[in-house]
């Protein structure tokens, strides 16, 4: 599918009261008016293999797939890049009461504005799996939201079988994975070694520089809070110099 508009759910596919498959596929430049800007799932158990999801687009939650009112969903072995929503889950938004696997997948350059750049989850009773054995880790590169770019999951209650990814930032950081107590991230591996030490922000700073001086300052706020890594024991803090900092258009 490609192009298409659902004024609810689902702008690419809807999958409602069914059993079904989606392989082979690609869901390209997609809106859904509420949830699941690509794919929605609500109330089915949906198997989605080898399928290119990207560039769609959701008002609430699941730029790229969307799941909700239950039912199970396997995700496996996908491309989610560059999808976008408002809220919840840039790539996938796995809403409470589904219970979710997505494993094999590359989730990239997604966006929320809220939680959960990569994958947003909520809360179910039983385990979530992303990734969690050695052969099935997903890679996670370049997501954002303001509360956990690669993952979040704020209403979980139960701990997330997270194991095995790997992440191009660094995936002890709550800036990353977010709360970090709901997330087992045993195994994982991190492309960034963090910053441990105070860094510094400009308005004739350069996010290529390494932000450790004055002189060597980033420019913006978001590439400090990208690379640094503070704790209880070694607090860090960001030193922001006067001006006017504006949002990127």
């Amino acid at each position: 599918s490609a192009g298409l508009t659902g004024l609810d759910w689902g702008g690419g596919i809807l999958v409602f009261w069914s059993i079904a498959e989606i392989r082979n596929c690609h869901v390209i430049g997609n809106y859904g008016g509420l949830n699941g800007g690509g794919i929605q799932k609500n109330c089915s158990v949906l198997l989605i293999e080898d399928c290119l999801i990207a560039n769609n687009t959701s008002s609430i939650g699941g730029g790229g797939i969307g799941c909700a009112q239950g039912g199970e969903i396997t995700i496996s072995d996908c491309v989610l890049s560059e999808n976008l929503t408002t809220q919840w889950g840039g790539g996938i938004y796995l809403a409470s009461g589904t219970v979710g696997s997505v494993t094999g997948c590359s989730i990239v350059n997604n966006l929320s504005q809220y939680y959960g750049g990569g994958i947003n989850l909520g809360s179910t009773p039983e385990e979530q799996i992303i990734g969690g054995s050695d052969s099935d880790g997903n890679h996670f590169h370049g997501n954002w939201a303001a509360v956990g770019c690669d993952l979040a999951a704020i209403n979980a209650d139960v701990i997330i079988n997270a194991r095995y990814n790997t992440f191009s930032g660094n995936f002890s950081s709550d800036y990353y994975v977010s709360p970090q107590s709901r997330f087992d991230l045993s195994y994982c591996e991190s492309g960034l070694v963090p910053i441990e030490q105070d860094v510094y922000v400009s308005i004739s700073g350069s996010d290529q520089n390494t932000g450790l001086s004055w002189d060597q300052s980033f420019l913006t706020i978001n590439q400090a809070l990208s690379v640094v890594y503070g704790s209880e024991a070694n607090p860090i803090t960001i030193h922001i110099g006067e001006g006017v900092f504006t949002a990127p258009t």
